[in-house]
Formats: structure tokens, sequence, C-alpha cells
């Protein structure tokens, strides 16, 4: 369901009212796909034949991607177009760190941020 293409169990989850409001729908999609990655130890193949096929089959496969044809596509699609993808020129892209109802949130900009909105990196690409 959404941008993400959310299962309703995975939206459930993550505590998502309705799939369809982007905010929502990506800030679960996001998470969930952090999860993975740290699950697969940063492997970015098994993460995402995971959010594709679900982790009982990549575990299923011996931590490999599944041999299902739409989540090999899957995966090539989307490791082939990483990296594709530029800043324009001049841009510059700040990494936000607030604490937030107890909790460390993580957000992403290109406007500089104010010396109040928590942590500020630039990231460099």
């Amino acid at each position: 369901m959404g941008l993400m293409q959310l299962m309703p169990a995975t939206a459930a989850k993550f505590g998502v009212r309705d799939p369809f409001n982007p905010a929502e729908n990506i800030r679960a999609g996001v998470t969930y796909l952090r999860q993975l990655l740290d699950r697969y130890d940063h492997n970015e193949q098994l993460a995402l034949a995971a959010y594709n096929a679900g982790p009982g089959a990549v575990d299923k496969y011996g931590s490999t991607v599944p041999p299902y044809k739409e989540t090999q596509n899957y995966v090539h699609k989307i490791t082939g177009i990483r990296g594709t993808i530029t800043a324009a020129p001049g841009m510059r892209i700040y990494k936000v760190t607030e604490l937030i109802d107890g909790r460390l949130v993580v957000k992403y900009t290109n406007t500089k941020p104010t010396d109040e909105a928590g942590t500020v990196e630039e990231v460099s690409r």
C-alpha cells in the first residue's frame, strides 16, 4: 500500500494509521528498511530481497536472494539505479539529529537548519 508498497502487517507493526499518507508511509518503509539492513549486516541486496519477499524467504534460502523472479528483478533494478541519482551542483544536504519524545530522530534537509534544530552535520556526497 502507498508509496513504499507496505504490506498490511508491516504498516500495522510500525503504527501506520493511514498507509496512503505519504509521511506515515515513507517513515514506516524507511524504518523497516533500516531494520532489514541491520538484520543482514548492511548487505543491501539481502535487505532489498527481504523488503520485497519478506525476511522469512531470505532466511529460508540461507541468507541469499530467494529464487523468485520478481524479487531477483527488484533487487537488480534497485541496486542498478544506486549511484545514478546526484544532487544538483552546489546543493548541500544537512543531517539533523533531534531528541523528540525521548528518542533520537534523524532528518535530512537541503535548507540550512537553525542553531536550535539539534545536532547538524553537512552531508558530503
